[in-house]
């Protein structure tokens, strides 16, 4: 499973750890799933294990990934939406998605953390 995680993403599910009381071996279990206008839904939870069949995968923080959740993850990037109007974490998958709304592109920014 190849997965990128901007760095702004990284700040924020760090943060929201640290913010939940979080201990180094808990992590942010993110769901993904059909829906909504940009084909895909996002909810997370900060926990302190994982799910037995969870994938845990680690790069700077832990994310535990469901495993029906998996194929949304493939070659995906994890990215970090903060503006006056919106908060947001984002999942953009490399899964193929015939929805032509352009609600999942990232933002031109998104390199930069």
């Amino acid at each position: 499973m190849k997965i990128s995680i901007t760095p702004k993403a990284k700040q924020f599910i760090s943060r929201m750890i640290r913010m939940c009381g979080g201990t180094k071996s808990a992590g942010m279990r993110l769901i993904v799933g059909e829906g909504g206008c940009s084909g895909f839904t996002t909810d997370f939870s900060v926990v302190e294990e994982p799910q037995q069949s969870d994938t845990i995968w680690e790069d700077g923080v832990r994310l535990f990934i469901p495993k029906e959740c998996l194929p949304y993850f493939e070659e995906a990037i994890v990215h970090f939406i903060e503006t006056p109007t919106e908060t947001r974490l984002i999942v953009l998958s490399g899964r193929k998605n015939n929805n032509s709304c352009g609600c999942s592109s990232l933002p031109p920014d998104h390199s930069n953390g």
